[in-house]
This record gives C-alpha cells, sequence and structure tokens, in this order.
C-alpha cells in the first residue's frame, strides 16, 4: 500500500511539474509573439519611411528636370518666331528628352513600388509561419493527461534533458527564417519542447492541409520559408497560386 501511495504521490508531482511547464512555455510564447509582431511594426514603419523620402526625391527631381526642359523648350519656340530653321530639330530633341526623362522616372518609381510590395509579401509569410507554429505548439501542450505525449513527458520528467524551440531572427534584409535556434538548457525546466519529430509533425500538417486545397496560398509562403526557397522560386511559387485562383474563380462564375 505504501509502495502505491507513494507511486501515486510521485505521479502527481510529475504532473504538477508538468502543468507548470506548460504554464511556463506559453508565456514565453505569447512573449515572443509581442516582440515579433512589434519588431514587424518597427519594420514597416521603416520601410515604409524609407519608400517616402525615396519617392519624394525622385518626385522632386522629377519635377525640377521637367521645369528646366520646360523652360528650355520655351526659350527655343520664342527662338523659332524668328525663323530660324535649324531650332525646329532642336525643340524636337529636347521634347523628346523630356519624355525620355519622364518615362524614366515613372519606371524607377514602379519598381520600387513593387520592391516594397515583394518586402511585404515576405514578411507576411514569416508572420504566417510564426502563427503556424504558435498554433501547433499551443495543440501539443493541450494535449489530454491520458494520450501518447502526455505519458511520454511524464515518464522522462524525472531526467533533465536539454530544450529547443522555434526561434525566428530577422536579418537585414529580412529574407531568412532561422529555425533551428535552441534555449539553454534551464534547471527548473527539463521537458523537450518541438523535438525533431514534432517539426516533421508539424511540416506534414502543413503539407497535409496545403493538398486539401485549404488556404493554399497562405501555407504556400509557409512551405517555402521552411524549405529555405530562394526568392525566384518563393515568387514563382505564390505566382502560381493566385493563377490557380484566378482560373478556380473564372470557372466557377
Amino acid at each position: 500500500m505504501r509502495g502505491k501511495e507513494s507511486n501515486s504521490i510521485e505521479q502527481e508531482d510529475l504532473i504538477k511539474k508538468h502543468e507548470e511547464e506548460m504554464t511556463h512555455l506559453t508565456a514565453e510564447h505569447k512573449s515572443e509573439m509581442k516582440q515579433l509582431y512589434s519588431q514587424f511594426e518597427q519594420k514597416m514603419k521603416e520601410k515604409e519611411g524609407e519608400f517616402e523620402k525615396m519617392f519624394s526625391e525622385a518626385y522632386a527631381k522629377s519635377r525640377a528636370e521637367e521645369e528646366r526642359t520646360a523652360a528650355e523648350i520655351q526659350r527655343l519656340q520664342s527662338l523659332l518666331e524668328g525663323h530660324n530653321p535649324h531650332l525646329e530639330s532642336i525643340v524636337a530633341e529636347k521634347d523628346r528628352q523630356l519624355h525620355d526623362i519622364i518615362a524614366e522616372y515613372e519606371e524607377k518609381l514602379n519598381s520600387s513600388g513593387e520592391l516594397l510590395k515583394q518586402r511585404e509579401t515576405e514578411l507576411l509569410a514569416q508572420i504566417a509561419l510564426l502563427q503556424e507554429n504558435i498554433t501547433f505548439n499551443k495543440s501539443a501542450s493541450e494535449s489530454p493527461q491520458g494520450s501518447p505525449p502526455y505519458n511520454s513527458h511524464v515518464s522522462t520528467a524525472s531526467t533533465p534533458v536539454p530544450r529547443s524551440k522555434k526561434a525566428v531572427h530577422f536579418s537585414d534584409d529580412l529574407h531568412t527564417v532561422d529555425l533551428n535556434s535552441t534555449h539553454s538548457t534551464s534547471e527548473n525546466h527539463s521537458t523537450t519542447v518541438l523535438a525533431e519529430p514534432t517539426e516533421l509533425e508539424y511540416l506534414k500538417n502543413v503539407l497535409y492541409e496545403y493538398m486539401m486545397g485549404k488556404q493554399t496560398q497562405t501555407l504556400a509562403k509557409v512551405i517555402a520559408s521552411v524549405m529555405k526557397f530562394s526568392k525566384e522560386q518563393t515568387i514563382n511559387v505564390i505566382t502560381k497560386e493566385e493563377e490557380k485562383m484566378n482560373n478556380s474563380w473564372l470557372m466557377g462564375s
């Protein structure tokens, strides 16, 4: 009887320890998400400021050049009134230069807008990946006490092991998502979180949802980030998904 009571008490202690561990991990995830959202908003504000500054500078240069060229054309036109036969070709050349300058600056502005849109798409893909990770981790931490994952945690809770979990690092160009960073070992927390088998399970679930046709655009971005596709590959995948959605809409209309 004493042995059974001792085992029961020990099991209750392990269960309590596991619950405390899950509570702590949930708090950590929430804190990380707040920090990442804050960083995301800050980066977007910085990029918007840079784009607005670049747009203003380009517009000011274009206006100055346009005004200068217009003044030159007006001067030449006034000279034409003096019946100078050589000035017509000069005026035509200046007019052509004016149109070329306007077209050049319009192309630069359009290119800058596309670059900003592309960076925004990449950031949204990273945020979608973070949300998928947090949702998956939360589901894993809330599994019933009698389930295999829970019993596995209880049976190994007495042996300290290193913990690892997903962490996203924004690089200077906002293109890379580091999925391999780990937490240091803690004396008070010994449960393994999101080890490699769980990462594979997460990726399997994402691929399953994608193949079932659920949120294909978002999941395509997530898969591209997880598999570390190049920028060109990611753009091709997203473009293909948009074509599929457009074709599906046209067929349904």
